[in-house]
């Protein structure tokens, strides 16, 4: 009987261990991403364990980010304007779930705003090491580009704060690559 006990508590263990490892994974990877996001489908991938968990797990992924508020405000004030659409990366530290959440909804917000967004991870902290959470990585201070001007004053109307940072040497994803880069190293409602 004590056996049974210790078996399925190590079943239990297995499972939930599985679960975090698909989820860590699935928040990597974007196209397994928008199924997971699902409710259905995560309730249909981990129906099996108890409900407290499963209850748990559903109101993290569902919670969003951004509030509708603070998505509607940066939308609002970054629209494109007629011509060259802004460009920008949007970067977070890998090894920090909320970091790659927080930087998805900077990504797909930007995106239904207009402008053309490219989305990667960094290993460690590296250049955010220093930052309070959200630093906005430019190659010149003194003259940032008009992109980083126009979402560093949304972001401060949506109470985000942001660091404008002169970008580290090594950070872009090519040599002149001149587009800023929105680091995020932390999940600013944690902080």
């Amino acid at each position: 009987m004590k056996g049974t006990a210790v078996n399925r508590d190590a079943r239990r263990f297995i499972l939930a261990v599985a679960i975090v490892a698909i989820t860590i994974w699935a928040l990597s990877n974007s196209s397994f991403a928008a199924m997971l996001w699902n409710r259905n489908a995560l309730i249909e991938v981990i129906g099996k364990t108890n409900k407290n968990v499963t209850d748990r797990l559903i109101a993290q992924l569902e919670e969003s980010p951004l509030t509708p508020e603070q998505r509607q405000i940066i939308i609002e004030q970054t629209r494109v304007p007629r011509g060259t659409p802004y460009q920008i990366t949007v970067t977070s530290d890998a090894s920090c779930t909320d970091c790659v959440r927080y930087a998805r909804a900077f990504e797909q917000t930007l995106r239904d705003a207009g402008w053309l967004v490219r989305f990667n991870t960094v290993v460690g902290a590296g250049a955010g090491s220093s930052l309070r959470s959200i630093a906005l990585m430019v190659v010149d201070l003194a003259h940032p580009p008009p992109e980083a001007s126009v979402l560093q004053r949304a972001l401060s109307s949506a109470q985000i704060e942001v660091d404008l940072i002169r970008m580290p040497r090594d950070f872009a994803d090519f040599p002149n690559d001149r587009r800023p880069i929105l680091y995020i190293a932390a999940n600013p409602r944690r902080r």
